[in-house]
């Protein structure tokens, strides 16, 4: 039983993970930071400053529409450590939001030149 439901759970994460974003996720980039703002189970604000947007990556699909992906997170469990990739996922225009990223953090590089 035990592994008919791990296996019940596997095939159940993408819906999951589509019931999340679509209905549970707000994306948003500002001229400071990208959030991502979780409603539900709990709330929950999450904020990358310029800086830390050090993995972009974007898949696009026949639509348009796609995941860009901006960070990656090293989370440490059971089995040892393990990398999280971090970012939007099913956003309609994928190639707009990775130029808003591109933009969000070579505003970054800027403003630390300012400061050297």
């Amino acid at each position: 039983v035990p592994f008919m439901l791990v296996g019940a759970g596997l095939l159940l994460s993408p819906v999951w993970s589509y019931m999340e974003a679509k209905h549970w996720l707000i994306y948003a980039i500002t001229n400071q930071r990208i959030l991502i703002i979780r409603t539900f189970p709990r709330h929950k604000v999450e904020s990358f400053e310029p800086a830390a947007l050090t993995k972009l990556t974007r898949t696009t699909r026949a639509d348009g529409s796609g995941n860009v992906l901006f960070a990656e997170e090293t989370r440490r469990g059971k089995n040892g450590t393990y990398t999280v990739p971090r970012g939007f996922y099913g956003v309609p225009d994928a190639i707009r939001v990775e130029e808003a990223v591109v933009k969000l953090r070579n505003s970054g590089d800027a403003a630390q030149d300012n400061y050297t």
